[in-house]
């Protein structure tokens, strides 16, 4: 082969090449799923490679058509795109994805994707989403690296920043780190017509900023349910007035529920019947098994509504950031004795009961009815022991097996004015001359009155002997000794 025709022919290639990647950046524009190869190498007249550098990420748009689940990942959803050309192309959102606007169905978005990560190969096509706007004419949108010159990979445009640009990460606050070889989510509006083009970006969002992501605790809902059919229901806590309630899930496994006075009970229930409970999924759990949870609200399950227990922020948003309240005039706001409520929302426990959302990205309702409930109580191991209005040094409380309070005794008793005695053979106790009692032995002695008995012998845990809280009122004869949300409170 001459050298005419051999340089004539790499001239050919070299067009050929740039036709083909020049086609590519056009067609994703208008919605096509055709990929761009990246890093595209060809041969020089002197056999020496020449790469082409092309965008890493590329965009779809294209009306969105539904939004589903996607069960793959947890709190993902699968979105549809349809393009003008009537192609469909799929992406998944995850709680990674930066949506710079609300997502909607028959909104125009535009999807970004990593083109050099793997991908299903699949019909219609499906992408990762790594950002998604609203389409709208008066800005443009490059996702992209950003190198030390502010150039991106391509050398199509560079970034000249003003004292106007808002420099943010994706939870909207302001980043004050450098800019420079990250992943940035550009804005702007024009840019000039030199090669590279430059622009003055109205916004620019960091979207790999390492440093606070790992600062930023995993985002966990405040809530958690159990769903299943009731099998039996007992009489539970020191009173028999709490509920122990068994709940069959599923063929092979059960749970326990402790249902209390604290508890929002939506709709009596009874054995049989199919409920829906939340338990403060960031409380101490009793390790046993099956296991046991105290919970918040019981409602029955009904399949013309969908119920929701979570505590909102100021927009009404839930802790998972996945839906949105919006209060109408024929939302009913309640308190949990079923009396009207006209105080804030924000940063309450709330029981909601609604029956269809948006299909956006956060979701929004507007709730059927909204119960505030009561605050959360702390862990009996938290609450301070107070006596008399007065708060002690004890040795914590805790609830055994059975769910009965267990108070240190000595602490108490001294606090009360009693001189406590040990008798260190028989380990017996008395309090005064008219108390007596023994660890072990369900048994209490006041006075000469015949022995009375708690259900519950007193057990020494820790070197500190501790008896039931109901053994100062019925043993003791003291006028109160109950539990509230943050007090273990005894009076005389």
């Amino acid at each position: 082969m001459n050298k005419k025709l051999k340089k004539t022919l790499v001239s050919s290639l070299s067009v050929a090449v740039l036709s083909m990647s020049a086609a590519g950046m056009v067609s994703a524009s208008n919605g096509a799923t055709t990929s761009i190869p990246t890093n595209i190498s060809i041969q020089n007249e002197s056999n020496s490679e020449v790469k082409l550098n092309t965008q890493q990420f590329a965009s779809i748009t294209g009306i969105v058509q539904e939004i589903t689940n996607y069960n793959a990942v947890e709190n993902a959803k699968l979105v549809e795109l349809k393009a003008s050309d009537n192609s469909i192309t799929h992406f998944v959102v995850t709680d990674a994805t930066y949506i710079m606007d609300e997502l909607t169905i028959g909104t125009e978005m535009m999807a970004f994707y990593d083109q050099q990560a793997p991908t299903i190969l699949i019909f219609p096509p499906q992408y990762k989403a790594v950002v998604i706007a609203a389409v709208n004419e008066e800005r443009n949108i490059v996702v992209d690296h950003f190198n030390s010159e502010l150039v991106n990979t391509d050398n199509t445009l560079q970034l000249n920043p003003s004292d106007d640009t808002k420099i943010v990460t994706t939870d909207g606050t302001a980043f004050e780190g450098e800019i420079t070889d990250r992943l940035l989510a550009v804005t702007y509006t024009v840019s000039t017509r030199s090669i590279p083009a430059q622009t003055n970006p109205a916004q620019i969002t960091v979207l790999d900023n390492k440093e606070i992501v790992e600062e930023t605790p995993e985002v966990k809902a405040d809530y958690a349910e159990v769903r299943g059919t009731i099998k039996s229901i007992n009489p539970a806590g020191i009173d028999g007035k709490q509920q122990l309630v068994e709940v069959q899930l599923d063929k092979d496994n059960i749970v326990y529920l402790n249902v209390s006075d604290l508890t929002f009970v939506d709709e009596k229930f009874e054995v049989g019947a199919e409920i829906i409970a939340f338990y403060n999924a960031n409380a101490p759990m009793i390790m046993i098994y099956p296991p046991r949870y105290n919970v918040s609200a019981v409602a029955l399950v009904k399949e013309d509504r969908q119920i929701m227990v979570d505590r909102f922020d100021s927009t009404l948003k839930n802790s998972t950031g996945n839906l949105v309240l919006n209060i109408g005039k024929d939302t009913k706001v309640l308190t949990a004795d079923g009396k009207s409520y006209e105080g804030s929302l924000q940063d309450k426990n709330l029981f909601i009961e609604y029956t269809i959302t948006t299909k956006s990205i956060p979701a929004q309702t507007t709730p059927v009815r909204v119960v505030v409930l009561e605050d959360e109580a702390a862990p009996i191991e938290e609450k301070s022991i107070v006596i008399d209005g007065q708060t002690v040094e004890a040795p914590a409380a805790y609830a055994d097996e059975n769910g009965v309070v267990m108070v240190p005794i000595r602490a108490i008793a001294e606090a009360l004015g009693y001189e406590v005695g040990w008798e260190n053979k028989t380990q017996g106790i008395t309090l005064g001359k008219a108390i007596s009692l023994q660890v072990g032995k369900d048994s209490y002695t006041f006075a000469k009155m015949a022995p009375i008995e708690l259900g519950t012998a007193p057990i020494i845990v820790e070197g500190n002997t501790y008896v039931p809280l109901n053994f100062f009122t019925d043993v003791a004869q003291l006028s109160e000794a109950a539990t509230t949300n943050k007090e273990i409170v005894i009076n005389k």
